[in-house]
């Protein structure tokens, strides 16, 4: 029947349209992912890797001192800090007040976080405060959604077990001045001492190792 052929040629012709729809979109999608799994796939395996690698120059433990006997004259103990992330902060002066509304942070110690984070680059991380209590690194992990380039970090602390005692003989450490970067030995020695935080012997035996 005329009707029925005129239906059957009109079905055909979806069915063929359809068809040629499906296979126009698989073809597209598959010449995408071939885009970007082989032609940008270094591209986006080498960000995905840096998304998952956090780099960041870390200062090298100071070595214990001990007397001839074994006893302890000069050691480390951990210190729990917050520091900055500059490649992840967006507004410092924003950063800091939020952080000021936990923490104490008074002049002094925000111009001179605000000198290191000019000075810093991506791979050194910003003290803000050392020797932070349980109750304040709790405080910051849970607002630290709201504050991105903020971190908890582990230090070091120098103690010295005899006190005065020994200081005529241990010296002392310190932080690094801008006489002791340009004196510095060679750029590695350099690198290292401008990382943020970091402290060097200014006297006696700790001025030696």
């Amino acid at each position: 029947m005329p009707g029925e052929s005129e239906r059957s040629r009109l079905f055909t012709r979806r069915a063929i349209l359809i068809g040629g729809a499906e296979v126009g979109l698989f073809a597209l999608l598959a010449s995408r992912v071939y885009y970007l799994d082989v032609i940008e796939g270094e591209k986006y395996r080498t960000l995905a890797e840096e998304n998952r690698v956090n780099l960041r120059l870390l200062a090298p433990a100071r070595g214990q001192i001990l007397d001839r006997s074994g006893a302890l004259l000069a050691l480390n103990q951990q210190n729990f800090r917050v520091v900055l992330l500059p490649e992840q902060v967006e507004d410092v002066d924003a950063l800091l007040d939020k952080i000021g509304a936990i923490i104490e942070i008074n002049d002094a110690d925000r111009k001179r976080i605000e000198r290191d984070f000019r000075a810093s680059d991506s791979l050194n991380a910003v003290v803000v405060k050392d020797n932070l209590t349980r109750d304040q690194m709790d405080i910051i992990a849970v607002h630290s959604v709201d504050m991105p380039g903020t971190d908890i970090d582990v230090g070091e602390v120098r103690t010295y077990p005899y006190g005065e005692t020994t200081s005529h003989l241990l010296g002392y450490v310190g932080t690094v001045s801008e006489n002791d970067i340009k004196d510095a030995d060679d750029d590695d020695d350099g690198d290292v001492l401008a990382i943020p935080g970091f402290r060097i012997g200014k006297n006696g035996i700790e001025k030696t190792i």
